[in-house]
């Protein structure tokens, strides 16, 4: 597809994320999540919800079924 781009990075994943669009110039972030509800992300963090609270251009999430 035309201006899709994909990337595998290393590195502390809503850090490096984050920083990634910003030095691609990205338009749209698209991650997946497994949804681990509330209790999993309190405790342990999500990366997702992270990136939607943080990123600076639209995000969208798509739900991974199991």
């Amino acid at each position: 597809m035309k201006g899709v781009e994909t990337a595998v990075l290393q590195g502390q994943p809503l850090h490096t994320i984050l920083e990634y669009t910003n030095e691609v110039d990205a338009d749209l972030l698209v991650l997946g999540s497994h949804g681990h509800g509330f209790l999993g992300s309190l405790l342990l963090g999500s990366v997702a919800e992270g990136c939607v609270r943080k990123a600076t251009i639209p995000a969208l999430i798509i739900p991974v079924t199991k």
